[in-house]
């Protein structure tokens, strides 16, 4: 059986997300929500609300809501929807080298799902893709929360705080980063997919388990570890969300979108 998400067209989709994004707050979104059948009836999501979709290269995924009127369009008010890809779409480094610096905003990565990585998508629904403002970390290594601010994109990589989040501050590795705990809540708020099936920062959740060629992969954060300069944040491949490695390690690539 088609999820509901399956049978609309991204043009009808993006019309939907507008008169969401145009409800008010996110009560009234849910209702919108529900008039099209893009939660559940109790205005959940639970994973189930996904789309097929081919990528230029062939690739079969899927994607599903992860979000309403979450995310702040870039030419103003709330997109309607957030997507996360199924599974994912490729693997790569976030930079060249094992740094940080600069964050997810001058990241290798970055650079190439905002250029090549959309070319990747068909052609409907780039034409659907709203751009929109994320804020992380954008210094690397640093004690200052004023390290956040926000960068235009149209595919983007989900924050610790966004998958996870909140982060509570006298608990982050051990305890003794709280000023830490206080960066990554910085990046953003927990998407209501994440916060309807139950992700914690510190446990593993199925729904946060992405597959890379049939298997578990790991799978990037934009977030920069603001504890060490080499380190971005992943998720690990049993569902983990709060661990860090090596900037130049392959990792897999699940992009975020809005429409």
């Amino acid at each position: 059986m088609k999820s509901a998400v399956e049978a609309y067209t991204w043009d009808e989709l993006a019309q939907i997300s507008d008169e969401i994004g145009a409800a008010g707050d996110e009560a009234a979104a849910i209702e919108v929500a529900k008039k099209y059948n893009l939660c559940t009836p109790e205005g959940k999501l639970d994973g189930t609300q996904v789309k097929s979709v081919t990528l230029a290269d062939g690739t079969q995924t899927t994607v599903q809501i992860v979000g309403f009127a979450h995310d702040d369009k870039t030419s103003g008010g709330k997109a309607g929807i957030t997507f996360i890809f199924g599974d994912c779409v490729g693997e790569a480094p976030m930079n060249p080298t094992d740094t940080n610096a600069g964050g997810w905003e001058a990241s290798q990565l970055r650079a190439y799902l905002n250029a090549d990585g959309m070319t990747l998508l068909p052609e409907d629904l780039q034409k659907a893709v709203a751009p929109v403002d994320k804020p992380t970390n954008n210094v690397g290594e640093t004690q200052e929360v004023s390290s956040v601010t926000t960068t235009s994109d149209s595919l983007w990589l989900f924050s610790f705080a966004e998958l996870a989040g909140p982060i509570p501050t006298t608990e982050l590795w051990g305890g003794g980063y709280e000023w830490a705990a206080d960066i990554f809540n910085a990046e953003g708020t927990r998407y209501k997919l994440f916060n309807d099936t139950g992700v914690i920062w510190n446990d593993a959740n199925s729904v946060l388990v992405k597959n890379f060629q049939g298997s578990p992969s790991y799978w990037w954060e934009r977030s920069p570890g603001p504890n060490y300069s080499g380190y971005f944040q992943y998720v690990r491949s049993g569902g983990y969300p709060y661990y860090g490695y090596y900037a130049g390690d392959s990792y897999g690539v699940v992009p975020g979108f809005c429409i």
